[in-house]
């Protein structure tokens, strides 16, 4: 039985289709391959350069991957009793990201410490955000004080009987890693005591001297 014109053009568009789809999906696929191979160099350059800036090993809590990783310092360097960092990457040729960037959401790096006791000076500081409306008057601690850096201008909030080593140690941060800074959070009330966040492509490099400050940090809130 002869085929008409229409179906044989008919036939044709549908090969077209079909081809155009399988092109697109492979598109995808080549582009998802692309970005997990380098999420997984950016986890490992950065999980890297973590074991090496700290004296303990890096133990993970759960199995890191693309996404990211999540490990314990064991032990923690000095003053530290506990110290654990995260880091969850993103990158835009990961169709499973997509939803997250319009978000607005960026790679993300925690490092997340305890004292060996409560700290004696607390702050909090979060980018964008006024101090004092994060923070409660907690009856029996004294109030929070509202503090301003010099060079940048940023606001943050301070508490407790002496405070000068810490807000010297938290200028000291904030000038080196404003760029990618989003919260510094050391309070007595909160396990653990010290949290900061940074967002955005963090150089390994960084980790050595992020990894000090912090350190500096946790020496200046535990002083009487």
């Amino acid at each position: 039985m002869p085929v008409s014109w229409s179906e044989l053009l008919a036939t044709i568009n549908d090969a077209r289709g079909w081809a155009t789809l399988a092109a697109i999906l492979l598109l995808a696929l080549i582009a998802w391959t692309s970005a997990q191979i380098q999420k997984r160099r950016e986890v490992a350059r950065l999980l890297a350069a973590l074991d090496d800036t700290t004296v303990g090993r890096c133990v993970p809590h759960v199995r890191g991957g693309a996404w990211g990783f999540a490990v314990g310092v064991k032990p923690p360097p000095e003053p530290l009793r506990e110290l654990n960092v995260s880091f969850h990457t993103r990158h835009w040729l990961d169709p499973l990201d997509w939803f997250a960037l319009l978000r607005r959401e960026r790679p993300r790096l925690q490092l997340a410490a305890t004292l060996p006791r409560v700290p004696e000076a607390e702050l909090l500081w979060v980018r964008g955000r006024p101090p004092l409306s994060l923070v409660g008057a907690q009856p029996g601690r004294g109030p929070w004080v509202h503090q301003r850096l010099d060079t940048t201008r940023a606001e943050y909030a301070t508490r407790g009987a002496d405070t000068a080593a810490l807000r010297h140690a938290f200028a000291d941060l904030h000038a080196r890693f404003y760029a990618d800074l989003e919260l510094v959070a050391v309070q007595r009330d909160r396990v653990p005591h010290i949290r900061l966040v940074l967002e955005g492509r963090i150089d390994p490099r960084l980790l050595s001297p992020l990894v000090a400050s912090l350190r500096g940090i946790g020496r200046a809130a535990a002083l009487d």
